[in-house]
């Protein structure tokens, strides 16, 4: 606690925790606005069957991903092609029904969330790098600091 009084004192290291402060959540607010949209399409969403329009796969063997087209139902008025990765499974099963359940937001139907499919982890690995390299960089300014020089009283010449 003393240590944080005393670097709190100092008003260079004051500014560096305020502003890495600032950072941390600047660079969070992607990472938190998606799972508070995760979690109201969960919670508040209509669950139906979107139309496939196209099934493609990409790649081969283990590195095969499963993709396809589809557009949501009517009575949504959005008549927009969204693609989607999918596993293997979920893919057949469009494939034989030509239809996917998703869940949307009536309210806002272009967020929507498709059964089954594969999500992407790039903006939570994207978020934990940045605030690794905020923090180190923090902990870097805030030890590496010199102590100032003392100075001496000025002598006059005469």
């Amino acid at each position: 606690m003393e240590a944080l009084k005393a670097a709190w004192a100092d008003p260079y290291r004051r500014a560096l925790i305020i502003g890495v402060t600032v950072l941390v959540l600047l660079a969070n607010v992607p990472f938190v606005v998606g799972g508070l949209k995760e979690r109201h399409i969960r919670t508040d969403g209509v669950i139906g069957n979107a139309t496939v329009t196209e099934l493609r796969t990409v790649g081969e063997g283990e590195d095969e991903e499963f993709w396809l087209d589809y557009r949501l139902p009517d009575e949504y008025g959005d008549r927009t092609e969204h693609s989607v990765r999918v596993s293997e499974p979920v893919w057949k099963r469009a494939d034989l029904r030509d239809t996917i359940r998703v869940q949307v937001l009536a309210e806002d139907p272009e967020e929507h969330k498709v059964e089954g499919a594969e999500e992407g982890h790039v903006v939570g690995l994207t978020t934990i790098v940045v605030d690794l390299l905020i923090l180190g960089g923090f902990a870097y300014m805030m030890y590496s600091r010199r102590p100032r020089r003392e100075t001496s009283p000025v002598r006059s010449s005469t």
